[in-house]
């Protein structure tokens, strides 16, 4: 009866690895959504709304749908209330997917189990880091006027 006890813990095995990839996934999205957040800080220490008419906005109020939008001053009250554009960020499960107001296609990243068993996020079957994927998903909102490639 060995070979019940060697497919048992197997099994067990397996449960934890799974167990855990999934914490992983919540912690990376928790870390994206972060990230997210200190670029627009960042953006904004960079670029002073007051100076160059645009103010970068994160907002978490529905954690499954954190976006962050682009408000263009309006000459008629000097208030930031035109939206110019946005990016929503939402997932399911282990895919995250960034969607855009403009007519920029959607960006999907996803969380894929790595040969360790830790969770990493790919971009196009390729790792990236955190900060690479914050990029690609907020350049083309932030940086909409500096071409891709440089």
């Amino acid at each position: 009866m060995d070979w019940i006890t060697t497919v048992a813990h197997q099994r067990d095995s397996e449960k934890e690895r799974t167990r855990l990839f999934d914490r992983e996934v919540n912690e990376l999205w928790a870390s994206l959504k972060a990230r997210m957040n200190a670029c627009c800080e960042s953006y904004e220490r960079l670029y002073r709304h007051d100076q160059c008419g645009i103010l970068a906005q994160f907002d978490e109020t529905n954690a499954e749908a954190p976006f962050v939008k682009c408000m263009k001053q309006n000459p008629a009250d000097q208030l930031f209330s035109q939206e110019k554009c946005r990016v929503t960020l939402s997932r399911n499960g282990a895919v995250y997917v960034a969607v855009y107001s403009t007519s920029r296609p959607e960006l999907l990243l996803t969380v894929v189990q790595a040969d360790d068993g830790h969770a990493v996020v790919q971009y196009d079957s390729t790792d990236v880091s955190l900060d690479r994927a914050s990029e690609l998903i907020l350049r083309p909102i932030l940086f909409d006027d500096v071409p891709e490639d440089l």
